[in-house]
């Protein structure tokens, strides 16, 4: 069993700004050690600008590990809250990585967005008896707006094979549209929550809230399992190549680096130091077409910035990290 929470910052004044993702295990659940959290982020430490306040939920996958999904927003220089870009992220304790999943991103955004902070909100993750995860979430834009002004959400999914090594999405589970809707006349789903195992379908329910006080409704959906063949054999395989920013950035041991590629390519991954010399090729080899991360372990090298370049048939693309020790 576990118990998955935000742990508030340790120093200085309380503060929801940087909240830590952690986690305790029990073998039988009666027995815990809570003197000794497991902590997935070290946002408190990391000189990264992330408000982690909220949307968090956990699943143990068929293979006993424990995966768990959160959410993340951007900080000005005085602290306070931006909404402009919403971030969800997973982590599997099998794997230690930490792989952002989906984003929103939308810094004028022209709608409010009423109770909630984000773009993304209460994100649900499931586990199917092949041991793919399912994330449910709220997503917000300005593409569907009620007359008063208020951002009308939509639940999406996104769907990770193989306990989550890649991940394809999101795409709109329910395209419930309402422009313009007035009060107790709008479709704006909220508080998604799945079941954690599921077999042939996906048990989901959630709210549909009408924009108007007394007016909610509760609804249940079985939502069809999707294999990684209908994933692949669809637009929702990545249709560019890509290279992301590393996960964390400064980092003190080791980091992520995940990229996307649109078509079966040969790819290639190396990291150099700043005088150009090559430190270590992490991937040389054929891929197919998909999104992928990789972990550096940076135990052997010195600090300083360094660059990770990736190539593939026809593409490149180079970004700078920072090792601190």
């Amino acid at each position: 069993m576990g118990i998955v929470y935000l742990y508030p910052v340790r120093s200085g004044e309380f503060s929801q700004v940087k909240n830590d993702v952690a986690y305790f295990l029990s073998a039988d659940g009666r027995d815990w050690d809570f003197s000794r959290p497991e902590f997935i982020t070290d946002y408190e430490n990391d000189n990264l600008d992330i408000y982690c306040p909220w949307g968090i939920d956990a699943v143990f996958g068929i293979d006993g590990g424990l995966n768990v999904v959160w959410l993340t927003g951007n900080i000005d220089e005085e602290g306070e809250f931006i909404d402009d870009v919403t971030k969800l992220w997973h982590y599997s304790d099998q794997t230690q990585n930490i792989m952002q999943i989906a984003e929103i991103s939308d810094p004028d955004l022209d709608c409010e967005l009423a109770a909630v902070t984000s773009q993304i909100a209460m994100p649900s993750i499931s586990v199917d008896s092949e041991g793919n995860l399912e994330v449910i979430y709220v997503g917000y834009d300005d593409t569907d707006v009620s007359s008063e002004g208020f951002c009308v959400g939509d639940l999406y999914m996104v769907f990770g094979p193989d306990n989550g090594q890649q991940w394809y999405g999101p795409f709109n589970i329910t395209e419930t549209h309402s422009p313009d809707c007035l009060p107790g006349d709008c479709l704006s789903e909220s508080f998604p929550s799945t079941a954690e195992a599921m077999a042939d379908s996906l048990h989901l329910t959630y709210v549909m809230q009408k924009l108007a006080e007394g007016q909610d409704t509760v609804y249940y959906v079985p939502v069809e399992v999707p294999t990684r063949l209908d994933m692949e054999d669809s637009d929702i395989v990545p249709k560019s190549f890509k290279l992301f920013g590393n996960y964390p950035n400064p980092f003190n041991a080791g980091t992520t680096i995940r990229f996307e590629i649109e078509k079966s390519s040969y790819v290639n991954l190396t990291i150099y130091d700043v005088t150009g010399a090559k430190v270590v090729t992490l991937i040389n080899e054929k891929m197919e077409a998909g999104l992928y991360s990789v972990n550096w372990d940076a135990g052997n090298a010195a600090s300083g910035v360094y660059y990770y370049n990736l190539e593939t048939d026809g593409e490149e693309s180079t970004r700078k990290m920072t090792l601190l020790r």
